[in-house]
C-alpha cells in the first residue's frame, strides 16, 4: 500500500510539473504573439505615416504644378494680347491724336536719349513719355537711338515693349528699324587691327540684336519670316568663315545657333516651350510617385488580410 501510495504521489507531482511547464509555454506563446502584434502595429502605423507624407508631397507639388501652369497660361495671354495689338496697329494708330500732344524738342530730344538706354527698369516710364509727345519729326532720330543702344540680354523685352509703342502710334517706325537692325547684321563690320575684346563686344551686340529682332517678329511688330531666317543665314557663315582666324568661331556659331532655338523655339520653330516640358516631366515623376504608393499600399493591405485569416 505503501509503495502505491508513493507512486501516485509521483505521479501527481509530474501531473502538476506538466501543467507548470505548458502555463509557461502558453504565457510565452502568448508573450511573442503580443510582441509580434505590437511589431505589426508599428510597421503598419509607419507604413501609413510614410504613405501620408507621400500625399502631402504629392498634393504640394500639383499645387506648385498649377502654379506653374498659371503663371505660363497668363504669360501666353498678355504675349498674345500684345501680338495682337501690334497686329491691329494700322487700325488703332487712326485712333490716336498726335497733334494734341507735345512736339517740342526738347521733349522729343530728352525722348531719343531715354531710346538709348531701355532697361526694365525704365520701360514704363518711358511708354508713359512717349504717350505723352509727339514725335512725327524725329522718327528717324529715333529708330537711330534703339538700333545703336547697347541692349544687355535681359532688357530685350523691354525694348520689345517700347518698340511696340511707338509701333502703334507711328506707322513707319517699325519698319525702318527692322529694317536697320537687319543690316545691321548682314555689314562684316570687323574692323582692322580689331581686338579680341573689342570682337566680343561686337559679337555680344549682333547676338542681342538678332534675339531683338526674333522677339519683334514674334510680339507681331513686323510679319517677315524670310527676313530673320537670312539675318540669321548671315550671321552664321560670317562667323564660319572666320574659323581659319578665331579658334572659339565654332563656339560662337553653337552659341548663335542654341541662343536662337532658345527664343524661337515655340513661335517660330513650334517646339513646346520650357514651362510645358518642365510640367510634363513632373506629371511623369508625379504618376511614377503615385504608382508606386499605391503599389505599397497594395502590398500593405494584402499583409493585413493575410494575418486576418491566419
Amino acid at each position: 500500500g505503501g509503495a502505491a501510495g508513493e507512486g501516485r504521489n509521483a505521479e501527481k507531482v509530474k501531473g502538476k510539473k506538466t501543467e507548470v511547464d505548458a502555463e509557461k509555454q502558453r504565457e510565452a506563446e502568448e508573450q511573442k504573439r503580443q510582441q509580434e502584434e505590437e511589431r505589426a502595429r508599428k510597421e503598419e502605423e509607419e507604413r501609413r505615416r510614410r504613405a501620408e507624407e507621400e500625399r502631402a508631397k504629392r498634393r504640394k507639388e500639383v499645387e506648385e504644378l498649377k502654379g506653374k501652369v498659371e503663371e505660363a497660361l497668363q504669360g501666353l495671354k498678355t504675349k498674345q494680347e500684345a501680338r495682337e495689338a501690334n497686329l491691329n496697329a494700322a487700325k488703332t494708330r487712326l485712333d490716336i491724336n498726335l497733334k494734341a500732344l507735345d512736339a517740342s524738342i526738347k521733349k522729343n530730344e530728352a525722348m531719343i536719349k531715354k531710346f538709348k538706354n531701355i532697361t526694365l527698369d525704365n520701360k514704363e516710364a518711358i511708354i508713359a513719355g512717349v504717350k505723352q509727345i509727339n514725335m512725327s519729326k524725329f522718327i528717324s532720330e529715333s529708330i537711330d537711338a534703339v538700333a545703336d543702344a547697347k541692349v544687355k540680354p535681359t532688357d530685350v523685352a523691354a525694348v520689345v515693349e517700347v518698340v511696340s509703342c511707338m509701333h502703334q502710334r507711328y506707322g513707319d517706325f517699325a519698319k525702318l528699324l527692322v529694317a536697320k537692325l537687319a543690316a545691321s547684321l548682314h555689314k562684316k563690320d570687323a574692323a582692322p587691327g580689331e581686338t579680341e575684346a573689342e570682337r566680343k563686344d561686337r559679337l555680344t551686340k549682333r547676338r542681342t540684336t538678332l534675339r531683338l529682332l526674333t522677339e519683334l517678329l514674334v510680339a507681331g511688330v513686323y510679319s517677315d519670316p524670310p527676313l530673320l531666317a537670312s539675318a540669321l543665314k548671315e550671321l552664321i557663315s560670317q562667323e564660319s568663315a572666320s574659323q581659319a582666324i578665331h579658334a572659339d568661331a565654332t563656339v560662337t556659331v553653337f552659341t548663335i545657333v542654341s541662343g536662337f532655338v532658345k527664343y524661337a523655339s515655340e513661335d517660330i520653330l513650334r517646339i513646346p516651350p520650357q514651362w510645358r516640358q518642365e510640367v510634363e516631366a513632373e506629371l511623369k515623376g508625379l504618376r511614377k510617385r503615385r504608382g508606386e504608393v499605391e503599389e505599397g499600399e497594395g502590398e500593405g493591405g494584402e499583409g493585413e488580410g493575410d494575418g486576418r485569416q491566419a
